[in-house]
């Protein structure tokens, strides 16, 4: 059988692994990942980001040429 060559590799110098903080999970429930937390304030910021005018006026107009 072969050896895991990655078993005893050692981190990128200045990398330092953090231990995770214990979490309360319910039955089937999966932790969220740092990354994800992230991605979901950047979306929901821009889900709050007023459509810029230009953008209503298009789709009216193309609302009008559809009902013509």
């Amino acid at each position: 059988m072969n050896k895991d060559p990655f078993s005893k590799a050692k981190p990128a110098p200045g990398f330092e692994r953090k231990q995770a903080a214990p979490v309360d999970l319910q039955d089937g429930e999966l932790p969220e990942a740092d990354w994800n937390k992230d991605i979901r304030a950047y979306y929901d910021a821009v889900v709050e980001e007023p459509v810029p005018q230009e953008f209503l006026d298009l789709l009216a107009q193309i609302a009008s040429d559809i009902s013509e």
